[in-house]
C-alpha cells in the first residue's frame, strides 16, 4: 500500500506527536525508525514508482486532478481513496482500476484538504 501524507500528518499519526508539532529532521528521523514499513520523502503528486504496483493508495492532501502517476501505479484491481478538487469543491473520490485496467471512480463525500504539492493550485498560491 501506498500513502501520500504531509509531513503534518507523518508527525502527528507515526511519532504520535500534537498537530501544533514542527518536522524536523531529528523528529523524521525517530519517527521514520519506528516503522515497519519503508519510507521515502518526496513529492507526493508522483507517488513511488520504485515499490510499484500498490494493490491501494491511500492520499492524505488534494491534488486539483487525480495525478496520473498515482494512477499508473494502482494495480489491476487495486483501490485508491484520495480527496480531489479546488480548496472549495473538494470530493473524497474511491478509484477502482478493473484487471483490464480500467478505472471507475465514486465521490464519498465533501471535504477540506491542504493542497498535494505538485498541482497548479499549490504553485499559484505558493508565487
Amino acid at each position: 500500500m501506498l500513502s501520500v501524507m504531509l509531513r503534518s500528518s507523518f508527525s502527528l499519526i507515526v511519532a504520535g506527536l500534537p498537530p501544533d508539532s514542527t518536522m524536523t529532521p531529528d523528529v523524521y528521523a525517530a519517527a521514520r525508525e519506528q516503522m515497519v514499513a519503508a519510507i521515502t520523502a518526496g513529492n507526493g503528486y508522483y507517488g513511488w514508482p520504485e515499490h510499484a504496483p500498490y494493490d491501494k493508495i491511500i492520499v492524505t492532501a488534494a491534488p486539483d486532478l487525480i495525478p496520473p502517476p498515482l494512477i499508473e501505479q494502482l494495480k489491476a484491481g487495486g483501490k485508491m481513496v484520495i480527496p480531489a478538487g479546488l480548496a472549495e469543491a473538494q470530493r473524497l473520490l474511491l478509484v477502482e482500476k478493473d484487471v483490464t485496467g480500467a478505472l471507475t471512480t465514486a465521490e464519498i463525500l465533501s471535504v477540506r484538504f491542504t493542497q498535494l504539492e505538485g498541482t497548479e493550485s499549490a504553485y499559484s498560491r505558493a508565487s
